[in-house]
Formats: structure tokens, sequence, C-alpha cells
């Protein structure tokens, strides 16, 4: 029996086995020091490929099993003519390989960016003209025609001609084939009374300028959440790299001060999260990302820890995302726990799998508290907002996905009648600009509830670092007790006009040799070589509506003062003609420097 499924499933095996040898050839992934986990990872891969060629070359025997009068327990590959068998099988597994395929194309078009189907190979072609022509649903369609054609076939005949062994063995092709077509949601969006459910919502280079009435006015989610809500017109980011931003929010201790610039994280600072915060105070917490904010992994109790992938599993990653047909095999959620390395890679967003995991967060019985970041990538976006076409111009086609994701929160809130017993924080994530103009640093800020009665715009200056105690207040969480943060909350009743010390990472975290490995495989500072490379990071204090930056340079330290209400661009050096507001701003500046960082000055340069 064994004989006669491999012989029936081989034309399909033959398929698989030539993509994955052909990506293995032309992908070029650096394993030195790791060839073990290196090959591990593609003998699993080499496994799902072959599973997945048995049920596609199943569900082809499946369509070609016919009646023999004098040999009616046989297939017509057992006979002289297998030749013909092969090709007919082979024709039949390649049009419902390549419909898996499109169809998890078209759902995560991002997922090919930087895999074998990149705009060098001449394949990408093909994708692209079907990525932006057609629907996944077509795809769906069309393999759920062959299946229907393999399933009436194999009743038909099977179950009337053939033994209960081929029945009940090919018959698993058919469920098999079943977990493959729904392997993918392929339809994919002030008086506190108690402490609240919160949801901290991160979208990466939102500005306060995507948010306008005119432009969100059929966006019905984020008017919504805008309806009852605190808007912060000026807050800012305390970094120009998105992911000492993301860190700032969910510790409220200033990077300088934690050790994360570049956005890795030192040791120590894991227990001042806000994860683990709410934590000890009862909360379910959880963090749904993109791999580029991705900052924890799971454990095997399903918990979130702040630990780095190890170089093995980047390894693993990197394997996975060089072979192109595996979002067939691993977009299925229970086989995440077969390759976890899916949930590192870059870019990768599959909605399914994330959506559950928050829908049952939200449906649970205890208060809960997660984080969900959005990349924003305009010119591919998950389906069926990759059609930007269909849109004004990419930004509107970012706002309708935006709005969507929205949507879908807030009707798990509804449904679950957990609405009211919610705040939810939107803010953007400025990223990846480079030096410190105020403009490309103002980030937007809107924290929804509805025990506020109204929208309210608040335009005191604000940063990344105030955004964790507000929210906390908001919520009606005491938690700043033993955790003291950098930041402070809107509701403080003695709130005064602050300053914020903004950095500019982009030096330490271009410098990729400034990291190390220990012993465990986590990659860290190197402490040394960021002490050489620290007094060369420039700096800012904005201080209401002024800017003061801080250039450190190989002879001396250069100062330049800006006003950035009246001169957004920042052309105009006020340092010789405000005297005494500059002389007061770099008074500011040192004494935030050497008391609230508790960093050393010298002759203008920091030290640590």
């Amino acid at each position: 029996m064994a004989v006669r499924v491999v012989k029936n499933t081989f034309p399909a095996l033959v398929i698989m086995w030539m993509i994955f040898f052909i990506e293995q050839m032309i992908s070029r992934i650096e394993y030195t020091g790791y060839g073990a986990a290196y090959f591990f990872q593609q003998l699993k891969v080499f496994a799902s490929y072959t599973v997945l060629g048995m049920i596609i070359g199943g569900i082809g025997a499946g369509i070609l099993a016919k009646k023999r009068k004098k040999y009616s327990n046989y297939f017509e590959s057992e006979q002289d003519r297998y030749y013909k068998y092969f090709l007919k099988n082979s024709g039949i597994s390649l049009m419902a390989i390549f419909s898996l395929t499109v169809r998890e194309l078209i759902n995560h078009p991002l997922l090919y960016s930087r895999s074998l189907l990149n705009p060098s190979f001449w394949f990408s072609g093909v994708f692209v003209f079907l990525k932006d022509n057609f629907s996944p649903l077509y795809f769906t369609i069309f393999f759920i025609i062959i299946l229907a054609m393999c399933v009436h076939n194999l009743m038909y005949n099977l179950s009337i001609y053939h033994g209960a062994k081929r029945v009940s063995l090919y018959s698993a092709t058919i469920l098999s084939g079943i977990l493959l077509l729904f392997n993918f949601g392929y339809l994919n969006a002030f008086e506190v009374k108690g402490e609240k459910n919160i949801i901290l919502i991160g979208v990466e280079d939102l500005s306060a300028s995507n948010l306008t009435n005119r432009k969100i006015s059929d966006m019905q989610a984020i008017k919504m959440l805008k309806k009852r809500s605190y808007t912060f017109s000026n807050c800012y980011g305390v970094s120009n790299d998105p992911r000492v931003n993301l860190l700032s929010v969910l510790t409220s201790v200033h990077p300088e001060k934690g050790g994360y610039l570049g956005g890795y994280r030192t040791y120590g600072l894991e227990n001042r999260t806000v994860f683990s915060i709410l934590e000890r105070q009862g909360y379910r917490t959880g963090m749904f990302s993109d791999r580029e904010f991705y900052f924890f992994k799971m454990n095997d109790k399903n918990n979130y820890l702040a630990e780095y992938p190890t170089n093995k599993e980047l390894i693993k990653s990197e394997v996975l995302l060089s072979h192109m047909i595996m979002p067939v095999v691993f977009n299925n959620r229970f086989l995440i726990k077969y390759f976890p390395e899916i949930l590192l890679l870059e870019q990768y967003r599959d909605k399914s799998y994330l959506k559950g995991r928050i829908a049952e967060m939200i449906d649970g019985k205890e208060k809960f508290m997660f984080l969900y970041t959005i990349t924003c990538k305009n010119d591919g976006l998950p389906f069926p907002y990759y059609r930007t076409s269909n849109f004004e111009s990419g930004e509107n086609a970012f706002l309708n996905y935006l709005n969507d994701e929205l949507s879908f929160i807030y009707d798990e809130l509804k449904d679950c009648g957990k609405l009211e017993d919610t705040v939810i924080c939107l803010f953007g994530l400025p990223g990846g600009s480079e030096g410190l103009k105020a403009a490309d640093l103002r980030l937007p800020l809107i924290i929804g509830s509805d025990d506020f009665d109204m929208d309210r715009i608040v335009k005191n200056n604000y940063s990344t670092l105030d955004i964790l105690p507000t929210v906390l207040d908001a919520a009606g969480i005491k938690a700043s007790s033993g955790n003291p943060f950098d930041g402070v909350s809107f509701f403080h009743p003695e709130f005064v006009q602050q300053e914020i010390i903004v950095t500019d990472a982009s030096v330490i975290s271009s410098k990729k040799d400034i990291y190390f490995k220990d012993k465990k495989g986590y990659v860290s500072k190197n402490s040394a070589a960021e002490r050489e490379i620290y007094p060369m990071i420039k700096r800012a204090l904005i201080r209401g509506d002024y800017k003061l930056d801080i250039t450190p340079g190989a002879s001396e330290v250069s100062y330049n003062l800006f006003d950035i209400s009246g001169d957004r661009e920042e052309k105009e050096d006020l340092k010789g003609k405000e005297i005494s507001l500059f002389k007061k701003m770099k008074s500011l500046y040192e004494e935030k420097i050497s008391e609230d960082l508790d960093l050393l000055l010298m002759n203008g340069y920091v030290l640590k």
C-alpha cells in the first residue's frame, strides 16, 4: 500500500522537491558557525514540502482514479502507460500549488519582498500582475473546484470498487486539502470607575496630518476613537529610531538612562515595562507586533519574555523566508509550534493568527492589556488594501487599512461588552529620519475612553515617556509607586511645562560593531565600544516653542537655537539673537543631563 501511495503521489513530490532544491541553490544565506541549525531547518522545510506534495499528489490521484473492469483495485498509474498519468497528475498538482501560493502572496505581498521573488527574479513580474489584478478569493475557488473533483471521484469510485484501507488513506488527502484551504483567513482591518483594560496601538510613520477631519471623514472607527478622547498636538519622540520610541512608551524610561539606544534592551529593564507592571497587578498582557518592533518571544507557557532571538533562530527564519512556497505550509496557526521562527520574520504579518490571539485575549475573563503595532507600508498593504489604485493616494489606502484594524478591535470589544471598560491609546512612531528636526519627531497621540465626554485638544509639550503614566491614570491604575517614571501624566494635578531631551540614535544603530553576543546567543551592547562613540551623539532640548540642538564635533560642541513654532524647517539660528534665551536653554539642558539622566558632562561632551 505504501508503494502505491508513493507511486500515485510521485508527480507532485517531484515538483515539490525540484522547487526546494532550486530555491536552495538560488538563495544565499550566511550561516557561518551555525551549520547545524541551518541544515536542520532546511530538513524541516524539506519534510514540509514532502508532506505538501503528498497531499497535493493525493488530490490529483483522487481525480484520476478510475474503475477497471478486470483490475478494480488498480489505478491507471499502475498500468503500462504510467507516463501519461505522471503528466496528468503533474498538471493538476501544478495548478493546485499555484493557486495556494498565489493566494498567500496576495494576502501577504510583503513576505516576498526579500525572498526568491525579488524584483531581479523574472517570475516576480507574474506575481505582481496577479497581486494587482486579482483577489485571493479567485484562487481559493479554483482550489475548491479541484478539491471537489477529488471528493466526487474518490467517493464514487474508491468507496465502491476499492478496499477500506485505500478509502481511508486517500480520504485523508481530502481532510488535509481542507486544512490547506482554510489555513489562512483569505477574506480579511474623566472620572475613572475602577481599573480598565488598556489597548496600545503604535503606527509607524503616522503623522498628525494623516488624521485631519477631512481625511478621516469616511473612517468610522478612527472617528469613533477621536469622538471621546484627548488628542495631543505637541507630542514628541525621544529619538529618531522607532524602536527606541516604542521602548520609551513601554517603560517611561529615557533611552539614555535605560541604555537602550539603538533599540536593544539592556538587562535589568524588563521588570519596568508596562507588561511586567500590569502582570503584577493581575492583568493578562500580550504583544502583537511585526518583527520590526518585536522585542519579545513566546516561551513554553505562552508568556512573553524580554529576550532577544538567538542567532540560530534568526538563521532559521532566514531559511523560511528563502522558500517561496513555505507560506502555504506555515500559515496555519496550528503549525506555529513546529515553525516558531516564523514569528521572527521581518515585515511578515499573519493577521489571522494575530487577530485570533487578540480576540482570545479580549474575550477572556481577566483584565487585559496588549500592544498592537502596525507598520506603514503603503506599497504593499495586506489584502484588500494593497491595491492603492482603488484610492486617491497611498495615504488614503493606508488610512483605510488602519481604520479596518481599529474596526476589528472595536467589534471585538462590543461583542464582549468591554468597550466601556477599555482605554485605547493610538500613537505614531516616527522612524528612521536623519537629524533631530522637531517636525519629524512630532507624533500623533490619541487616548480614548468612554469616561471622556468629548474630543479635547492638549497643546502642552509631551514626549513618548509621558504616554505610559497618562494611560495608566486614564485606566485608573495606580502603578507609579515603586515604578519611577521619567514621564509625567497629563492628569497629574501638578503638571507643569516640561523639557524634553531628544537623542539621535542613528550613530549607534548604524554601527554594527558595537554589539556582542553572550553565551546564550543574545545580542547586547559592547559597552567599551559604546563609550568611545557615545560622546559624539547629537542631542536636542525642546521646551515650549524653542529647541536647542547640541552637536558634538571633533574639537568642540556646537549649539543651535530654533523657534520650532514659527520656523518648522529650522533654517534660522537664534543663538546669536536670543542670547539670554540661549543661555537659559543651555543651562536647562545641562541640568537635565546631569540630574535627570545622571550622565557626566565634560566641556559640553556627555560621558557614561
